[in-house]
């Protein structure tokens, strides 16, 4: 059991000189800096790569297979989270740094009206991931930016903010810690070598989306609170993981920053001493708030994001590829999906760590050459009214269409929800690239493209 009375004093100690200030040096830095960190973008786009690489193995059938090296691929790619959340963090003291000198509503009203269509026009892509009713992705990253903006904007010490976040993974953790595993958190098993196999139309069982409905059904029923607070890409742990990426940019290469090495090699560390959980069934990954899933990943991508704090330079054409795919994570979360969905169908690779290492840079490949292409049309367009009214257009006239077809009528074979589907890519497309027009709108500078080139971090 852990001592929460102990472990405060020792986080106040530990943080108690510094208190509120921050590091004096960084701070000049960042407040002068007019372009973006080239570590953050670099951490958001290792961040997509990883992903990418888990969901192209997924879908490839290495869960199914189950080669000796499946534990390395799962904590690989599950690191992702983790990682992009505390990036998430960092962004947004980055943003309150920028605004500090500005008093008012001003600055918070944007923040927040700009994390609250997030979270309502990413309801695109809950559509084609078949989770409306749940926090997915963009509501979870929208959730913890702004629960993250209100302590660093206040300028809390950062104590009590480390503190905020432990008691956060530990809440996280109360209801995954009495979980029965064999009745695979007590709903519809839906094995991923179903969801494998029904890929094949040969497959003389290949009713997934009836048994993912039935599932995601079972799922909805549990309350709208519990919904919010702990599935999928719930406000707990990731959070979390968004105030320690906050901590990261507050107290990295100054005095304290031994603490937060710390701190992340001590989750780590204390990942090893519970059971090791790795997803068997598709409802895993709405349940993946165990204490070794979290620590693990808390400490690696805690451990990532402090190293390339201090040591990221951001030189050659392989750092400046990584960049890219992180400033323009958006459009990569739509276009992974329509990659590996429909090359899975049409190519059907062996299952094998070269094979999932090959087909995974072919996604790479295509997957940059489709965001280039979008990037520059939205980088042409992006200041005129029209770029901003047909981009919302087609959003929210491809997420009516899928809608009707998703719940208003019923064909057979669930031929009304696959249709929906391929609508709803639409729809999803168009949202990663209208979101951008209104940030900046709403920072009230059109020229400030999304694809601004990153600038190294200062030396000391």
């Amino acid at each position: 059991m852990v001592n929460l009375p102990v472990l405060v004093k020792f986080c106040y100690n530990a943080f108690e000189r510094t208190g509120r200030s921050l590091n004096q040096r960084d701070e000049k830095a960042a407040m002068t800096q007019d372009r973006r960190d080239g570590d953050i973008d670099f951490a958001k786009g290792l961040a997509c790569l990883m992903m990418v690489f888990g969901h192209t193995g997924f879908y490839m059938g290495i869960c199914v297979e189950r080669p000796p090296c499946l534990s390395w691929t799962w904590i690989l790619a599950e690191s992702s989270v983790a990682l992009f959340f505390m990036a998430t963090g960092m962004n947004v003291i980055h943003y309150v740094r920028h605004n500090e000198n500005k008093k008012g509503w001003g600055p918070t009203r944007t923040f927040l009206i700009t994390n609250l269509a997030l979270f309502i026009l990413g309801l695109s892509y809950n559509l084609n991931r078949q989770s409306l009713g749940l926090m997915d992705l963009f509501q979870g990253i929208a959730a913890a930016a702004f629960i993250t903006y209100i302590p660093f904007r206040r300028k809390w010490p950062s104590w009590a903010i480390a503190v905020i976040a432990i008691e956060f993974f530990l809440i996280a953790f109360a209801p995954n810690l009495t979980l029965d595993d064999t009745v695979t958190s007590g709903y519809i098993v839906v094995s991923t070598k179903e969801f494998i196999q029904s890929l094949n139309p040969n497959y003389a069982h290949a009713d997934l989306m009836g048994k993912y409905l039935t599932m995601m059904t079972q799922i909805l029923d549990i309350p709208l609170w519990k919904r919010f607070l702990f599935v999928h890409f719930s406000v707990l742990p990731w959070t979390g993981c968004a105030l320690l990426g906050g901590l990261v940019m507050r107290h990295a290469r100054s005095r304290s920053e031994s603490f937060l090495w710390l701190l992340f090699i001590g989750a780590l560390l204390a990942s090893l001493t519970f059971p090791f959980f790795q997803a068997r069934h598709a409802v895993d990954y709405f349940f993946r708030g165990r204490p070794d899933y979290v620590l693990r990943h808390v400490g690696i991508a805690g451990i990532i994001v402090l190293g390339l704090r201090r040591a990221y330079v951001g030189r050659g054409k392989w750092p400046k590829w990584v960049e890219f795919v992180g400033r323009e994570s958006l459009l990569i979360f739509i276009a992974q999906w329509v990659l590996i969905e429909f090359l899975t169908i049409f190519i059907r690779p062996r299952v094998s760590i070269i094979s999932l290492l090959l087909f995974t840079a072919l996604i790479y490949w295509l997957m940059t050459m489709i965001v280039r292409f979008f990037a520059k049309k939205r980088d042409k367009g992006i200041d005129s009214m029209s770029y901003v009214k047909k981009w919302f257009g087609i959003q929210i006239s491809f997420s009516i269409i899928a809608a009707v077809l998703h719940f208003g009528i019923d064909m057979p074979g669930h031929t009304n929800i696959n249709l929906a589907h391929l609508f709803s890519f639409v729809s999803a497309i168009a949202f990663a690239m209208a979101f951008p027009s209104l940030k900046t709108v709403l920072k009230k500078n059109p020229r400030a493209r999304q694809s601004m080139e990153s600038k190294p971090l200062p030396k000391r």
